[in-house]
């Protein structure tokens, strides 16, 4: 029997490489569709994947990459500043091209589609009602997944996770908070420092994606995923041991109050019945791995310069 086909696009990214690697530990081939060659090359060098370049909205692109894979993963990371302009032509484009041959399409999504949270703990049942506009983007992003699914075009599955962290993560809280303890010894932290937020590793974001796509129960619904509170004191405490310095925060309550309504915990008790426990890496480790990631990024930046 020949291998089955996986498409990711956004298969260079934080959470897309290790989506990659986790198929390929699964069996699977995978085709990975990602705007530059060069990530590609530097994160996925020792794995053998089928490389595609090209305009994830041209739909007629999005087909072809798409042609003969059983699975295809919305994993692609766009800066804030252009989610109005992306976000929606290339779902459309990308369902376009998923469309029709039982194809099982995973949306990787942060949990902005929920709104403010109104429970302490926030399940696939909490209501979407979001109040801004990258929420009502991303509640239409899943709305159009879920129509789609609806028709049988595709078999829909949303992903919602919270905050990602690790190598290769941008466009993170953690990964400003990271990047800025390298070059200094206090950062602003947002909110005060002892309230815990939840925070997922992505290695462990990817296996516990992996095990729900590959499922066949998971189609037509949201799933949360969740990771591992951590207060920002344990967090400095950790990017500290790492760097073998004394980092200290300071608070920015003024941003912090305004913020603190967003802060929620979610509830993976549908997961983790259907499916088990989420993997979690300590802390330390993960910690430590994201800052080797960066500072092995810097040398080679600095090494072309």
């Amino acid at each position: 029997m020949s291998q089955q086909l996986a498409t990711v696009f956004g298969g260079s990214g934080g959470m897309g490489q290790y989506v990659v690697r986790e198929l390929i530990k699964e069996g699977y081939r995978v085709r990975v569709v990602a705007r530059g060659k060069e990530k590609i090359r530097k994160r996925l060098h020792d794995v053998e994947v089928d490389v595609r370049m090209g305009d994830a909205a041209d739909s007629s692109f999005a087909r072809r990459a798409c042609e003969g894979s059983s699975l295809v993963f919305h994993s692609i990371g766009f800066p804030y500043p252009e989610w109005e302009e992306k976000q929606i032509p290339v779902m459309q484009s990308l369902l376009k091209g998923a469309s029709g041959e039982g194809r099982r399409f995973v949306l990787v999504h942060p949990v902005y589609a929920y709104g403010h949270p109104v429970t302490n703990l926030v399940s696939e049942e909490h209501p979407t009602r979001p109040k801004t506009k990258k929420g009502n983007i991303r509640l239409k992003m899943e709305q159009m997944l879920q129509e789609a699914h609806d028709r049988g075009d595709v078999e829909g599955v949303i992903a919602r996770f919270p905050d990602f962290y690790g190598p290769h993560v941008c466009n993170s809280y953690l990964d400003y908070i990271l990047s800025t303890a390298l070059t200094k010894n206090k950062v602003h932290w947002v909110g005060p420092l002892e309230t815990k937020r939840e925070y997922i590793y992505v290695p462990d974001g990817a296996k516990a994606l992996i095990k729900l796509a590959l499922s066949g129960q998971a189609g037509g619904g949201a799933w949360n995923i969740g990771g591992r509170e951590y207060a920002g004191t344990e967090i400095l405490k950790a990017i500290g041991k790492v760097l073998d310095k004394d980092l200290s925060g300071r608070s920015v309550p003024r941003w912090g109050l305004r913020l603190m309504g967003w802060i929620f915990l979610l509830d993976s008790a549908k997961y983790q019945k259907q499916f088990g426990s989420i993997p979690v890496t300590p802390l330390d480790e993960g910690i430590r791995e994201t800052l080797r990631a960066k500072q092995e990024m810097e040398a080679v930046h600095a090494g072309n310069k």
